[in-house]
């Protein structure tokens, strides 16, 4: 009987990994002769009610048949976006934060970061020049009146005296905003409208209207350049940049001052126009240092920008102003003729000529010159 239950289970081993049984004791012993295994008869193939044979054939489409039109004209198909989503591109949202006084400031200092990366668009070197504007008009915010009521800028004396023309008078206010005599009159009609609203500049304004002023006059300035230049077009924003702020700086007429650097732009040597353009550097009819660093930092961020135009790395200042270029100058927007005058020279340029002591101002790690 053991020995029985044993060879079952041996058997039932082998019939599972495909081998043939052996017969037991007790098959061996009944029938001796007949103790062996038959083969297991095929089994009957079975078939399902979904078997493939069974699938009816696919009808043909009608010859009038119009398929589902998704994505044509006509059709209302959902592309998944929400109702309020804004398919403007970056730079038509950085337009429209510019316009409305809003550019974040981490966007400055990402375009300040890297200035020798790319060149800059035009709301990049606008964003920028504004900021400079109020570090170089008014880093030390000269004007500002701290209350419990809020912190506001008064008038003050320029020190440039009376602005471009007779209906200036002698004071500024904020970011070196020159003051028309209208707007200390008690005339409202002749205040500045800031940000929407009409302003008596007399009582003060707060930092967002003086920075508004800026950017509002910053404006004016470039349209202001742009028709005196033929070149204006093939000028990168930079470059753009240092005529703009000649004229927010000096008034409309600036560029007309200097006509052997309008001539020399024009001509499309735009980096020999700047250069010659250093000399505007006079403040109440004496040569200021604070200008020829504007001058001289407007023309090296510009210069990061122009193939072969090398920064200004030093200058000389007293009676003789000199500038010294960094390297031989390789840029066709300067004429052979400058070209070969300033290598020859040894990477050095005349300002204004004269004697005397002289000290040396070194170039800044942002390629700025600090008064």
């Amino acid at each position: 009987m053991i020995n029985d239950i044993l060879q079952g289970g041996i058997n039932a081993v082998k019939e599972f990994i495909g081998g043939e049984p052996e017969p037991t004791i007790r098959e061996r012993i009944n029938a001796p002769g007949e103790a062996i295994r038959q083969p297991v008869p095929e089994q009957e193939e079975i078939r399902y009610e979904n078997d493939f044979d069974d699938i009816p054939d696919i009808p043909e489409m009608p010859e009038n048949y119009d398929p589902p039109a998704y994505g044509r004209e006509d059709d209302s198909f959902d592309l998944g976006q929400p109702d309020d989503y804004d398919f403007r591109t970056e730079q038509d949202i950085q337009d429209t934060l510019w316009n409305n006084g809003k550019l974040e400031q981490q966007g400055i200092e990402a375009i300040d970061g890297d200035a020798t990366a790319l060149e800059s668009s035009p709301i990049q070197a606008k964003s920028q020049h504004l900021e400079d504007i109020k570090t170089m008009e008014n880093k030390e915010e000269k004007g500002l009146v701290k209350s419990h009521t809020g912190d506001k800028f008064f008038p003050i004396d320029s020190m440039e005296g009376q602005g471009p023309d007779s209906g200036m008078s002698t004071m500024e206010i904020g970011y070196g905003v020159k003051v028309p005599k209208t707007w200390l009159t008690g005339d409202k009609r002749s205040w500045p409208i800031i940000d929407g609203v009409k302003v008596d500049v007399s009582k003060g304004i707060t930092k967002q209207q003086a920075e508004s002023l800026s950017r509002d006059l910053m404006e004016k300035a470039y349209k202001a350049a742009s028709p005196k230049l033929s070149s204006w077009s093939k000028m990168t924003e930079k470059e753009k940049t240092f005529w703009a702020d000649l004229t927010y700086n000096g008034g409309a007429s600036a560029i007309n001052k200097n006509p052997k650097a309008r001539a020399a732009a024009n001509a499309g040597h735009t980096v020999e126009g700047m250069i010659l353009a250093l000399d505007f550097i006079k403040a109440g009819g004496k040569v200021a240092r604070g200008l020829l660093n504007r001058r001289i930092s407007m023309y090296n961020q510009a210069a990061l920008e122009v193939t072969g135009a090398p920064i200004i790395e030093k200058y000389e200042f007293g009676d003789e102003i000199k500038v010294k270029f960094s390297s031989s100058m390789m840029t066709d927007k300067v004429s052979k003729r400058f070209t070969k005058k300033i290598n020859d020279a040894g990477g050095w340029y005349t300002v204004t000529k004269g004697s005397g002591k002289q000290e040396t101002w070194e170039v800044g790690d942002n390629f700025k010159f600090e008064a």
